[in-house]
């Protein structure tokens, strides 16, 4: 009799008691990795493919958390070589030139940093710093007649790296992300500095 009665009384509890009826809130996401496209290279004027990206989110608290980044991006350029002969000083014949000057730059960065964001929602906007690692590898090879070059000369610097994104809840584990990086690739030169767009996909667990 004493347990009917209790159950009676809880079962008028949570009739009463909406949020009590509810079953328990799942645990917020902490961690998320996501992939996207990237135009680091964007900044030599020229028509640029996009590179990847790679990143890893961990959030500490609801507004601050931690990550890195990873980027690739390479550069292909050809140009053709083709001067006729000609007639230089003093009477001097200049031979003709036909050649093929080929050249790849390859750009990498790998940063670490502290992100804030606001509060998580369908729409949620975020922000980060940090330092970064890069490295740019340019490798050339030119012919013109009989003669020719080829080489490969590779940068490594330290510097600073941001980010600021807008990302959007797509379901319940995958978001979608659209946003700038900032990087100023070389502490000691202040115009090493520059910025490109992303964008992407991350799934949140």
């Amino acid at each position: 009799m004493k347990m009917r009665v209790g159950v009676l009384v809880a079962l008028a509890l949570l009739s009463t008691n909406p949020a009590a009826a509810q079953p328990p809130a799942e645990p917020e996401h902490r961690q998320s990795l996501g992939v996207g496209v990237q135009w680091a290279l964007a900044n030599t004027g020229r028509a640029v493919k996009p590179g990847l990206q790679v990143s890893w989110r961990r959030w500490l608290s609801p507004r601050v958390g931690v990550g890195t980044d990873v980027r690739f991006g390479a550069l292909d350029t050809t140009r053709e070589i083709d001067f006729p002969e000609s007639t230089g000083p003093g009477g001097i014949i200049v031979r003709s030139q036909k050649g093929r000057e080929r050249v790849r730059v390859a750009s990498q960065g790998y940063g670490v940093g502290i992100l804030a964001r606001s509060l998580p929602g369908r729409v949620t906007v975020t922000a980060g710093i940090g330092p970064g690692l890069f490295v740019d590898r340019r490798t050339h090879d030119t012919r013109i007649n009989e003669w020719s070059s080829d080489g490969t000369a590779t940068l490594r610097s330290i510097g600073v790296q941001g980010t600021a994104e807008v990302e959007v809840r797509a379901t319940r584990h995958v978001f979608v992300f659209a946003g700038l990086r900032m990087e100023l690739r070389d502490v000691r030169d202040g115009e090493s500095s520059f910025g490109y767009p992303a964008i992407g996909a991350r799934v949140a667990f």
